[in-house]
């Protein structure tokens, strides 16, 4: 504590002045004749010692009153012991919070603007000898320092090139970099300015981060010579600049969902997009959907009414006439509180057709004969010509060689699979491949579950059995097993259950037995009349595989030959087509990383950010194997995109980089939290982030308590006169003073009465 006016406090010697009073009034009895005092002694000396206390009491106060005048004119200083002894020199490090929030108008500018301003106003305001760094939350690197140095037109170098970013501020991280920095300085004055809207999910994990791990006893014990050292590593002060004060009104589009059965040209696809209203008040907003690519699109939606606090969404519907890679964007035509959030884009990759591939042992002569030629008729186009599957047919060598770039493979009637094949069907279905086995006479269940049991159980949905004849062994009665069960529920087989006569038609004289599935295993599409499973399907976190227990030609069962065939295949096709509807998202500042499994050699990729000239690379060797790429320049929202020649297949593909949704929520961290999360280290919130005179004042000299003492003055001064009037000897009635002593008390209560 220092004072401003010292002089005043030799006021405090008036505080004798109440002594003396009272030295000077001390009444002393006068020696009176009397009878006798036998029985007023004991009320004399209890009546002197309350006198005593009531009139050191009333001293008191009079003197405290007195010295809290003489202090407040003083004008008495809180400030910081460090300023007072030793170096002077400060080393101050400036977290400046550029993330997407900061680009919201807030006290009729963006809060950023106002953050940069406070940021050349604490720089503008250092002594020569003093240190300062820069930390900035988000955005490309724009040379971050390693320690604070005395070079602050460097700062305002970089403030000049500093823009709002796309990202999400991590900014306990910043802290702790903060803190490390100030470390490295040997100032006896070390601040961190914080400059940020504090919204609340960017500070959610300061606490653990600011807080020192406890120490067992043995280490308390040997830590008494270290605690001095690292008290004097620890800022003196956490000075807040907080940006959010009156923000505008905002909506932001935080949120895009595509759905459709299946993404191929002429079918329907609904786009519904998110938005979300930060302000209290409800809004009205329009959304535009621009889609652009082989054909372009637009369209616009009517007034959508977001209530406060809340989400509202819309959808719009659109079917894609051409095949090929679309850039689209949904977008806020109204002006609100932030540009920033008011667009989201997306990228879609529409197929000409669903690829499936059929394939067969070999290729017969007589077409009719091949296993696949019912599976071929029903895939192929009606007599309109349209369709969206495009079958190719391969053989069973062609899978070691042909590339599988197909949604769902059809495996029929195949012999155990060599060794290269089964390995590279089973990394389709890990890459998210669907792989559809359907039976016949070339199925050996014992090379079948070997061949499984090799790829680690990812082609086969269950352990395959013997083989069970109709009028043979054990079945020796049997004509025949009818379909008793379909699970209409399931999408592939939807409207395939009514009626009911539509699969209970169908006969199966051959089949191959398998293993029950057990919980959480393969799902039981379809069964026989003696509950033996007909249909199973396993799905894996990507891809899926399906097997149907008969064969698909005549053989086996009279399946092929029945209505429901066609539509099976066809629906199984579309399901499992369906779920490979899949979008590459990012938020802004995370980076773009693909993993080439099957590449063993470098290989060239180019990639097209949103505006910018493409940009060449090459792929790096994956520890898990394969290739992998990795971008990291991702702070700009768009679409990106990638292609590559050399990969097998071919690459193209494009991601979608967006702001993070995170930073439409407004929520902010209340002080008396963030002050709790500092621990011990002081944190002062400065009063006027457009103006910090205020607060520089205060940090360099200190805090007045003239108010302070001023309040305590006024209340002493209502406790004094309180104490004084309840002391003060009360006043006897008039007409009670011809009335004798004892006698009062009687007087009084028969005046109550009258």
């Amino acid at each position: 504590m220092i004072f401003g006016a010292v002089g005043f406090l030799f006021a405090a010697l008036a505080a004798g002045i109440p002594v003396v009073l009272h030295m000077i009034n001390r009444q002393k009895a006068r020696d009176l004749p009397f009878s006798t005092l036998r029985f007023l002694r004991i009320s004399v000396n209890k009546t002197r010692r309350r006198r005593r206390i009531q009139d050191a009491l009333l001293m008191i106060v009079r003197m405290a009153v007195l010295m809290l005048i003489a202090f407040g004119l003083a004008q008495p200083t809180v400030t910081s012991l460090r300023d007072l002894f030793g170096d002077a020199r400060s080393a101050v490090v400036i977290v400046l919070d550029n993330s997407a929030s900061m680009d919201l108008t807030d006290a009729g500018r963006p809060r950023f603007e106002t953050a940069a301003d406070a940021a050349r106003q604490i720089v503008d305001h250092l002594e020569d000898d003093d240190e300062v760094a820069l930390l900035v939350t988000n955005g490309p690197d724009l040379g971050q320092p390693d320690k604070p140095d005395r070079n602050p037109e460097d700062v305002h170098l970089v403030l000049d090139q500093i823009r709002v970013s796309a990202e999400r501020a991590d900014l306990t991280e910043a802290m702790v970099r903060a803190k490390t920095l100030l470390e490295k300085s040997n100032a006896a004055n070390k601040q961190i300015w914080l400059l940020s809207d504090l919204q609340e999910h960017s500070l959610a994990s300061l606490q653990a981060a600011m807080q020192k791990p406890k120490k067992s006893q043995d280490e308390n014990a040997d830590a008494e010579g270290e605690e001095q050292e690292d008290t004097e590593k620890e800022p003196s002060a956490v000075i807040v600049v907080d940006c959010h004060r009156q923000p505008k009104a905002n909506v932001a589009v935080t949120g895009v969902t595509l759905k459709s059965q299946i993404p191929v040209a002429g079918l329907p696809i609904t786009c519904t997009v998110e938005l979300t209203n930060a302000s209290t008040v409800p809004r009205k907003c329009h959304l535009e959907l621009l889609i652009d690519g082989p054909e372009s699109h637009k369209q616009s939606s009517p007034v959508i009414l977001v209530p406060p606090s809340g989400r509202e969404t819309y959808s719009f519907q659109h079917a894609f006439g051409r095949a090929g890679h679309y850039r689209c964007e949904a977008r806020l035509v109204d002006e609100d509180g932030s540009i920033l959030d008011n667009r989201r884009f997306f990228a879609i990759e529409i197929d000409p057709g669903i690829r499936v591939a059929l394939v067969k042992q070999r290729r017969h002569e007589v077409a009719r004969l091949d296993d696949t030629f019912y599976i071929e008729q029903s895939l192929l186009p009606g007599d309109d010509g349209e369709s969206v599957l495009v079958p190719t047919v391969l053989t069973a060598a062609d899978l070691e060689t042909e590339p599988l770039g197909y949604k769902v493979i059809f495996c029929v009637n195949l012999k155990p699979l060599s060794a290269p094949s089964a390995e590279r069907l089973r990394q389709y279905v890990q890459d998210g491949g669907n792989v559809v086995w359907i039976c016949g006479d070339n199925v050996d269940p014992a090379g079948y579950n070997q061949m499984n049991e090799t790829a680690g159980g990812s082609l086969l949905p269950a352990k395959l059995l013997q083989l069970h004849q109709a009028g043979k062994g054990e079945n020796a009665g049997i004509d025949a097993w009818e379909v008793d069960y379909i699970d209409g529920a399931h999408p592939a087989l939807t409207g395939l259950d009514d009626p009911e006569s539509l699969y209970r038609s169908i006969l199966v004289q051959q089949y191959v037995a398998v293993q029950q599935p057990g919980d959480n295993a393969a799902g039981v599409l379809a069964r026989l009349d003696n509950d033996a499973p007909l249909l199973l399907q396993r799905k894996f976190t990507t891809g899926s595989t399906t097997l149907l227990t008969t064969s698909a030609g005549d053989r086996w069962t009279n399946l092929a030959r029945r209505p429901i065939f066609a539509p099976l295949l066809v629906k199984l096709a579309h399901d499992l087509a369906g779920t490979k509807m899949s979008r590459r998202d990012l938020p802004a500042g995370d980076p773009l990383v693909l993993a080439l499994a099957g590449e063993t050699a470098e290989r060239k990729i180019r990639i097209k950010p949103p505006q910018g000239q493409e940009l060449d690379f090459s792929t790096v060797a994956d520890p898990a194997g394969g290739q992998i790429f990795a971008y990291a320049d991702t702070h700009q929202t768009g679409i990106y995109r990638l292609s590559s020649q050399q990969t097998t297949p071919s690459l193209n593909v494009a991601y979608s980089i967006n702001v993070d949704p995170q930073e439409a929520d407004q929520r902010k961290t209340d002080r008396e939290e963030l002050q709790a999360w500092f621990g011990d280290i002081p944190v002062v919130f400065a009063e006027d982030p457009d103006d910090l005179t205020s607060t520089f004042k205060l940090l360099d000299e200190g805090e007045s308590l003239w108010v302070l003492f001023l309040s305590l003055v006024l209340v002493a001064l209502v406790f004094e006169t309180f104490l004084s009037n309840w002391f003060s000897p009360k006043q006897v009635d008039e007409d009670e003073m011809d009335v004798p002593p004892g006698m009062r008390r009687l007087a009084r209560k028969g005046r109550g009465a009258a």
